[in-house]
């Protein structure tokens, strides 16, 4: 089967890791500041995707992230992405445990190796909670609300780990406590690539196009274009 992979740079080090006893295979990198303006991501992402002719499937490794991958169309080739909200749920393995870890706590933040000295605060966004209210009540208000309930910054920030290189040297140039360490999970990303019948995935054809959920299950759902 022949495909392309187009993903967020948050995943490099992690999808790196699996080719070391995967078939490798080249991966498209967006960067992740694009996050900051999802409309733009998408249509970044949707030039990427019409740019490919032949490919049996591409696969965009990106989750709902702000709204940013509803947009996309499949013109002639299936694209296949993860049903996840944002990053955090894949680098832990399962919406569950995301579900565990997150719920009910929106301001919550997450860190990770791929982020490098960055203080950006990408979850925010991307919780099932903001989202509700942003589409109900407009992006501009969500925000409001979430500074007057949260404030911005939360600590402590989720660290992501798994045991790579520059990871232990990213947690101890942080204060202690500023950190909550959890250990992260490839299980999402290796079924993904080896297309298990367990992956959390799910396949946009042509004539279709996908609706956001928001919930921390089914996240996401293709239908006919109207």
């Amino acid at each position: 089967m022949k495909r392309t992979i187009i993903a967020c740079e948050v995943f490099r080090p992690y999808l790196e890791e699996l080719f070391k006893t995967l078939p490798k295979e080249e991966v498209d990198y967006l960067e992740i500041k694009q996050h900051d303006h999802p409309d733009i991501l998408a249509s970044h992402l949707q030039e990427k995707i019409d740019a490919v002719k032949e490919a049996d499937e591409i696969l965009v490794i990106y989750g709902l992230c702000g709204n940013s991958i509803l947009p996309l169309r499949s013109r002639s080739i299936p694209i296949r992405v993860l049903r996840v909200h944002d990053c955090a749920a894949v680098l832990l393995g399962s919406n569950k445990a995301y579900k565990d870890r997150f719920e009910g706590k929106p301001n919550k933040r997450y860190h990770c190796l791929s982020y490098g000295k960055s203080t950006e605060d990408y979850f925010g966004h991307t919780s099932p909670e903001y989202r509700r209210i942003a589409d109900e009540y407009g992006e501009d208000n969500a925000d409001y609300v979430f500074e007057m309930m949260y404030g911005k910054f939360s600590t402590p920030v989720t660290y992501i780990r798994f045991h790579l290189e520059g990871e232990e040297e990213q947690i101890s140039s942080r204060e202690e406590g500023y950190y909550s360490i959890v250990e992260g999970s490839l299980d999402m990303l290796e079924k993904l690539l080896k297309k298990d019948p367990d992956s959390t995935d799910l396949t946009l054809n042509p004539g279709e196009r996908f609706v956001g959920i928001y919930d921390y299950d089914q996240i996401l759902k293709t239908v006919k274009n109207d």
